[in-house]
């Protein structure tokens, strides 16, 4: 009798095993088409962020916002390879893209120069140079003395802003377009 207690019990232990394999062997159910799948890799048993952040997702929209900036390029016109300033730097290190394709268009065009490019003044942008407190009090004090009021005024007001100077001087500069003749030379730049 223990013998056939001990041929049951080890029926069974198997089918249960065979219960067991087959059910890990069996392959998982396909992932639906409309999901993405993320690799992950795992060191020292911690988890690592998926490739997409929301704070990287920011600053590929803001890139995108600015203009394309062309960072290498040959002008015929100049004879010269014209190069950006962050170019250059990258360019300096051995083995980056930018060094392979500065090397590259030296071999092929041996005979032009690198030059790196500056960035360009706003000619057109008006300039507020010299216009100080001082010299808004004093032009309103001499050119606009029935102002002075105002002035005032306006002063006070703009001690309630951020920034007080920027206030009073869009004010200055709407008011009084023709400020920027009265402005004095200084002497650093009378010398120049």
């Amino acid at each position: 009798m223990d013998m056939n207690k001990n041929v049951e019990m080890n029926t069974a232990i198997v089918s249960a095993n065979n219960t067991l394999s087959t059910t890990v062997q069996q392959p998982a159910a396909p992932a639906p088409a409309d999901t993405e799948m993320i690799e992950t890799t795992f060191t020292d048993d911690k988890e690592q962020a998926p490739a997409a952040a929301p704070a990287d997702e920011k600053k590929q929209e803001e890139k995108k916002k600015h203009r394309k900036v062309e960072h290498c390029r040959v002008d015929f016109a100049k004879n010269a390879i014209v190069i950006t300033r962050d170019f250059a730097r990258r360019a300096s290190i051995v083995g980056t893209p930018e060094f392979k394709r500065l090397s590259e268009l030296c071999n092929a065009y041996p005979s032009l120069t690198v030059i790196t490019r500056t960035a360009r003044k706003g000619a057109s942008k008006n300039s507020t140079k010299g216009l100080t407190m001082a010299f808004m009090e004093n032009y309103i004090t001499h050119r606009c003395p029935d102002d002075k009021k105002l002035y005032k005024r306006q002063v006070e007001v703009s001690k309630a802003f951020k920034s007080p100077y920027m206030y009073l001087r869009k004010w200055f500069v709407g008011r009084y377009s023709d400020w920027a003749k009265y402005v004095l030379v200084s002497d650093q730049e009378a010398e120049a």
